[in-house]
């Protein structure tokens, strides 16, 4: 356990202690199947309410980087988010009655080289299914559900054209597309989840921050990300979240640059995009620093005034109701107007119209996408609703001016700035789960001269 010894001079956080979250309770998975079918069932009686119905899902499989060399396994985030479960290759069945593990078992070759499986018992406490059966029967088991009076509820993207189950939902009477319904359970948190955000996104945060204080004069982009792997995995991560953003100099105009692997010039300022994954929930935090431990005058001008636009937004969060993603979009949009203008960011000052599209071209992408077990968790979920207590979303408005933008006065051309932290609505309020991650100029500066 990390202690006060890890905290910097100003008490920047780079490894104080993290609160302990108990394991999520087969209860927990037994309640989030129980609100699925009863989401499903609600679908269903708007077209045959005594059809019977069935839910499937698949668990993702092994991939392999060569014959035999297989890549990191990381269980499908629906899956894992029913039943815990992160074996390669398995099912769920729900029906209206029982819920059905199809778990593949491994061969004593397989165990000799792979381990063994918990046990079929051990899998359903787990998980708190009714039932756990090998994957040979499966097929069976579906088929026996099917016909003229059933419905199935199922994500086409996880079965090829040539999956044989796929002949076996063709005859049922229809089917219902099953993400809509677990992203709307997913997006909004249980206090456990809630609680494991708060952990993957304060590794992320102390991470950064120990890779800032130790990044000043970095030769290469690619130390970087190996110091970040190594900072969040001494904290408890799995891994990175996915691959990191490491962008110096105009690089960073490359909204997902990720070869990350060019040489850092001595004036550069360098954007890192990068989280962690813990148990399946990860965080997703955006840093710009100095290579050289300060920022010119030019980066200090704009990346204060990014920084500007992206604290009146966490006050916007924080205190609008209902508040919508697409809303804290189009304020962003006017921040950004009024700050390009204080600064006198163009050569020749665009009209209040021409502002929004100015605007809208050096940041192209929206402030917000929603966070869980997944970067951009719950694909499906409009960012036009009333946001939910519990729900988690990101916060990251960027700036990105490429060196050929005549437009631009030259000083500010070729820098490129995003500041991203992770958000929780509360009752209250707003959390910011990444708050130790530091992120006014001064801060930074200061923590790259300890």
């Amino acid at each position: 356990m990390l202690g006060r010894a890890m905290l910097g001079r100003r008490g920047f956080s780079l490894g104080a202690p993290l609160r302990q979250v108990a394991a999520v309770t087969s209860e927990e998975f037994s309640v989030r199947r129980a609100r699925l079918m009863e989401s499903l069932r609600r679908e269903k009686a708007k077209s045959n309410d005594s059809a019977s119905l069935t839910a499937v899902l698949k668990g993702r499989q092994k991939t392999f980087s060569a014959p035999d060399v297989p890549h990191p396994f990381r269980q499908c985030s629906n899956f894992r988010y029913l039943t815990g479960i992160t074996l390669p290759n398995s099912r769920l069945v729900l029906t209206e009655s029982e819920s059905i593990l199809f778990i593949e078992r491994r061969t004593k070759n397989q165990q000799l080289w792979d381990g063994d499986i918990p046990s079929f018992a051990e899998l359903s406490q787990l998980s708190g299914v009714d039932r756990v059966l090998p994957l040979g029967e499966f097929e069976n088991f579906v088929a026996g559900r099917s016909g003229r009076n059933s419905i199935f509820a199922f994500d086409m993207s996880q079965f090829s054209k040539d999956d044989a189950v796929n002949e076996i939902f063709a005859r049922s009477t229809s089917m219902i597309p099953i993400l809509d319904h677990i992203d709307k359970l997913r997006v909004v948190k249980s206090p456990y989840e809630q609680d494991m955000m708060r952990k993957t996104c304060l590794i992320g945060a102390q991470a950064m921050n120990a890779m800032i204080r130790d990044s000043k004069d970095v030769k290469l982009e690619n130390q970087i990300i190996g110091q970040l792997e190594f900072e969040v995995r001494r904290r408890g991560a799995a891994a990175l979240a996915y691959p990191p953003v490491v962008a110096a100099g105009n690089r960073a105009n490359t909204i997902h640059y990720i070869d990350s692997n060019l040489e850092v010039a001595e004036n550069d300022c360098i954007l890192v995009d990068a989280g962690c994954d813990v148990d399946n929930y990860v965080s997703d935090i955006t840093r710009c620093f100095p290579a050289s431990g300060r920022f010119t005058a030019a980066q200090r001008e704009l990346y204060d005034a990014l920084n500007y636009v992206h604290e009146q937004l966490l006050k916007y969060a924080k205190s609008e109701r209902p508040l919508k993603l697409n809303d804290l979009y189009l304020h962003m949009l006017a921040l950004l107007g009024h700050v390009f203008e204080e600064i006198r960011l163009f050569k020749n000052p665009p009209s209040e119209t021409q502002m929004v599209h100015e605007c809208d071209r050096l940041c192209p992408h929206h402030v917000s996408h929603y966070l869980g077990m997944d970067i951009h968790d719950t694909a499906t979920v409009p960012r036009n609703i009333a946001i939910q207590p519990g729900v988690c979303f990101t916060i990251e408005p960027g700036v990105y001016i490429q060196r050929h933008n005549a437009e631009v006065r030259e000083e500010f051309r070729g820098i490129g700035f995003r500041i991203e932290d992770d958000i929780l609505v509360t009752e209250t309020g707003i959390e910011v789960l990444t708050s130790e991650a530091v992120r006014s100029a001064d801060d930074v500066e200061e923590l790259m001269r300890m």
